[in-house]
């Protein structure tokens, strides 16, 4: 889904010296003259708390700015991805908190998409996460840059003269260790790949007002689920990230990892039938198999990603 944002809003009202001095807006670049061109409102490191800046344009312009990562701000973690409902809700809070720092109306909804981080996250069990990652490794994607760091991340990076994209695929579980945050749930996120695609700059999310033909380039046009969907599905396949994944991966590993190994069983046995009696085998009156429970297997087994459709025939992933 979601998870860091940048919004902004063009304001016409400057913050008075009064609200600088109590919210704590710290100046923190002038121009040639001295004036001061830039403020910053942040809470202390560690804080999940949005980070405002107040930013003066060459023309004169002022710019209300607001970074956050939503999940982090709205769950106090960003291992949890948010749902739609959830990134609605963070906004309106987005609003009132924005709005209290500077004492300006500001409006998330309505304020326009700088940057917008797109995440999935892929249960693969932790076994299979790095042997994953390596092969990702040696993917190449023209006018993409590609750099490894440690075994645990692939940072891929359009070269082009907008550089509008990152796609970064990493160790969710690695990553927060390497910043030595508390994981209160690191069984719920240890098996996780997650993959990040970020369109960082004003070219980029242009283009997905054209390609989805938004209405607007506004954080209620561009942040929902019918533009992430296929952004992250994009980028699987620019870097082949299904072949790739389950290359090599046991399947019912894949079912442990997505399902815990209770269930897991009974979905490796619901597999065992398709290879033994066929895709068709709930026809079979002998083995008393309920069409509304093959429906439900099926779809759960097809969710993590143990077999491929192709012509009414059932391929087994390696």
């Amino acid at each position: 889904m979601i998870d860091t944002v940048t919004l902004q809003h063009r304001i016409f009202k400057p913050l008075t010296k009064e609200v600088l001095s109590q919210y704590n807006w710290l100046p923190k670049s002038y121009d040639y003259n001295g004036s001061v061109t830039r403020f910053i409102c942040n809470e202390p490191r560690g804080s999940h708390a949005p980070r405002l800046t107040l930013s003066k344009s060459p023309d004169g312009k002022w710019y209300l700015i607001a970074e956050v990562s939503i999940p982090a701000w709205f769950y106090g973690t960003n291992t949890k991805l948010p749902t739609q409902r959830d990134v609605l809700d963070s906004l309106n809070d987005l609003s009132m908190y924005v709005s209290d720092k500077s004492q300006l109306d500001f409006n998330a909804n309505l304020a326009k998409v700088r940057r917008v981080d797109f995440t999935e996250d892929f249960p693969i069990g932790r076994k299979n996460i790095i042997p994953t990652i390596e092969r990702l490794s040696k993917v190449y994607i023209p006018r993409f840059s590609r750099t490894v760091y440690d075994e645990k991340t692939v940072v891929f990076r359009n070269k082009g003269h907008s550089k509008s994209k990152v796609i970064k695929i990493y160790d969710k579980l690695a990553e927060i260790i390497d910043k030595k945050k508390h994981i209160p749930n690191q069984d719920e996120i240890k098996d996780l790949l997650r993959l990040e695609v970020s369109l960082v700059s004003s070219y980029s999310i242009l283009k997905l007002k054209r390609e989805y033909g938004l209405q607007n380039v506004l954080a209620e046009s561009v942040l929902r689920m019918e533009v992430s969907k296929p952004e992250i599905q994009k980028a699987k396949t620019l870097i082949y990230l299904d072949s790739e994944i389950y290359q090599g991966i046991d399947k019912l590993d894949l079912l442990i990892a997505n399902y815990g190994s209770k269930y897991a069983a009974t979905l490796f046995g619901f597999l065992k039938l398709i290879e033994d009696y066929g895709f068709d085998f709930h026809k079979l009156s002998f083995l008393n198999y309920a069409m509304r429970t093959y429906r439900k297997h099926l779809n759960e087994c097809k969710n993590a990603g143990v077999f491929q459709l192709e012509s009414n025939t059932v391929k087994l992933s390696a």
